[in-house]
Formats: structure tokens, C-alpha cells, sequence
């Protein structure tokens, strides 16, 4: 017996939605989570990694998956634990080059990166003028 595969449709690029969804993201998560101060040094120090790491990242993922919000979260995640090897292998060519601040920084990281490219998936979602042109099923 043959089974059918179903495939979950990508609606096409929208850049402008894309710009939207990637400055919003974490500045919404900020403003809902932001009864202490970490958050706001989150998007302080972690805003630059976001735009490093998170926009190419993210730009593989809107070509690939549809902008489901634990989707996007595990890409960070796995965004986060890329940038955590890579300064893995930098520690352990320059050891003398203290790493404890840094991996303060990274723990955070693994929090706020997934809470940071999980919203994004769905304000992509809704800022995506492509989506009315061609429904996805």
C-alpha cells in the first residue's frame, strides 16, 4: 500500500516582512519579559549576534519551513549552539584569551535566541503580503 506524502507549502519571500519580523522579534520579547533588567541587556548584547547569526539563519529557514514558532525557536537554538562551538574552537587555539564572560553570555543566549527566532516566526507569518496571493493548505 502506497502512502502519500503531504508537503507543507513555504509561501514566497518577502523581504519586507522578513525586515519586520527580525527588528520586532526580539523587541517584542523584550517588552513582554522585561520585569528585570536582562532582558534589556539581553537585546543590548545579544542584538548584534541576533542580526549575525539570526539573519542568515533565518533566511535559510523562510525558504525552507513554515514560520511555525517551535520550528524558528529550535533554529535558534541550534543557531546558538553553532556560535558556542565555534567559540569553542577559538578558546581552545587561544586559551590564554579569557572565556568566562563569555559564556555568561551564551547561557543567556540559549534563552533568548529561541524566544527571539520562535516570535519572529509568526510575526514573518503575518507580516507576509505573499501569503494572500498564495493560501497555503
Amino acid at each position: 500500500e502506497m502512502t502519500e506524502i503531504t508537503e507543507m507549502k513555504v509561501a514566497p519571500f518577502d523581504p519586507l516582512a522578513f525586515v519586520g519580523a527580525l527588528v520586532l522579534a526580539p523587541l517584542a520579547v523584550t517588552v513582554i519579559t522585561a520585569i528585570t533588567l536582562i532582558p534589556i541587556a539581553a537585546l543590548i548584547l545579544g542584538g548584534p549576534v541576533y542580526l549575525i547569526v539570526g539573519t542568515p539563519t533565518l533566511l535559510w529557514m523562510v525558504g525552507r519551513y513554515p514560520p511555525v514558532f517551535s520550528t524558528y525557536a529550535l533554529a535558534g537554538v541550534l543557531g546558538m549552539f553553532a556560535l558556542l562551538a565555534i567559540a569553542g574552537l577559538f578558546h581552545l587555539a587561544r586559551p590564554e584569551q579569557g572565556a568566562d564572560e563569555l559564556v555568561a553570555i551564551f547561557l543567556w543566549g540559549v534563552v533568548f535566541a529561541p524566544l527571539w527566532a520562535g516570535t519572529f516566526a509568526p510575526f514573518y507569518r503575518r507580516f507576509n503580503r505573499m501569503t494572500r496571493l498564495f493560501p497555503l493548505s
